[in-house]
């Protein structure tokens, strides 16, 4: 539901004001803490049982591996004159494949919050 007060607020008040239960910048900011903690948390365990060389040698692969995705990435948003992904699958896969992205997408989110909700 939407604060009726929420449009009568600064940006800088809705940016950094009161996190309220519920709200969207609150669910936004706890699927990033739980995606950083979980992966944070497994980087350690993953070196553990590659030892120190392999494993420092698989973080930069997975480093040059996410530069290399988010390089194409920017460069076909470019090409293709896409504002988001989803734009961008739609201009090259075509439409089927771009209500399939956003089902996944849609997915993604709520699982992850369910997740989260079992874990807490």
């Amino acid at each position: 539901m939407i604060n009726s007060n929420s449009t009568n607020r600064s940006f800088i008040q809705r940016t950094f004001g009161k996190l309220e239960p519920g709200s969207l910048r609150l669910a936004i900011l706890t699927l990033i803490n739980t995606a950083v903690g979980a992966g944070m948390l497994s980087l350690s365990s993953s070196i553990a049982n590659l030892g120190w060389g392999l494993g420092l040698f698989m973080f930069f692969v997975a480093a040059f591996n996410l530069y290399l995705g988010l390089y194409c990435f920017k460069y076909f948003l470019f090409k293709y004159d896409a504002k988001i992904y989803t734009e961008l699958v739609k201009e090259i896969l075509g439409e089927k494949f771009e209500k399939a992205i956003n089902f996944i997408f849609i997915s993604y989110v709520f699982c992850a919050l369910i997740a989260y909700i079992l874990v807490t």
